[in-house]
């Protein structure tokens, strides 16, 4: 997964050196990564990922009938293949329960000490 962790990395120091105006020698590393299969009927409680600084979701596979993505309980995200989701991780989200299955990949990054 090294490709792909290295090219969301980069993603990620794009937004906060361009967006958020952070120093440019400040890096984000990948602090954690994990795979997910929703069948139907699963969910994700409503949660946040504090302490990191940015968070993401890829969509790796998903049916046109899947739960969205929903931010705060009030930004739904439709899954599609192949979209990539970068968010602070400060922001709370959730899944209702999916009438399809999905599979994810989601990471979060952190600053080098």
């Amino acid at each position: 997964f090294k490709y792909f962790v290295d090219l969301v990395s980069n993603a990620c120091d794009f937004i906060c050196h361009n967006h958020f105006n952070v120093k440019p020698d400040v890096v984000l590393t990948c602090s954690n990564m994990w795979i997910a299969q929703y069948d139907v009927g699963d969910y994700a409680q409503d949660h946040d990922h504090f302490p990191d600084t940015l968070s993401c979701v890829y969509f790796v596979e998903v049916e046109d009938n899947c739960a969205p993505l929903i931010f705060e309980d009030t930004l739904e995200v439709q899954p599609k293949n192949g979209l990539l989701v970068i968010f602070p991780s400060i922001v709370r989200h959730k899944v209702d329960p999916t009438q399809g299955p999905r599979t994810v990949i989601s990471m979060n990054f952190r600053q080098s000490m």
